[in-house]
């Protein structure tokens, strides 16, 4: 098992050297991601098939959709995915100056 000492303080730098030190490739995708909550698979699902799962409101918001094969939580993009994004980008900008 390969570890690493982080010596940076901020979640952003200490997030940038994990992805440096173990040459990860930085990428979000929600199609063949894992769940959080139960490691499941997950998959792109039509609105329509989750309309009783999520609110009318988030329906109406959002275009894409995703739902874990195996608990049947339903994904979307929404505020945590943006903020995911800006931390991914955060980072690559900062690998960039290294």
């Amino acid at each position: 098992m390969r570890a690493k000492l982080l010596q940076e303080n901020s979640f952003s730098e200490q997030f940038a050297e994990v992805v440096a030190g173990f040459g990860l490739d930085l990428r979000i995708t929600p199609d063949g991601s894992r769940c959080p909550a139960c490691n499941g698979l997950i998959r792109r699902v039509e609105k329509e098939k989750i309309s009783d799962k999520v609110s009318a409101n988030t329906l109406d918001s959002y275009d894409y959709f995703w739902i874990c094969s195996n608990c049947g939580q339903v994904y979307w993009m929404g505020r945590m995915w943006r903020s995911m994004i800006r931390i991914v980008e955060e980072v690559k900008e900062r690998l960039k100056k290294n």
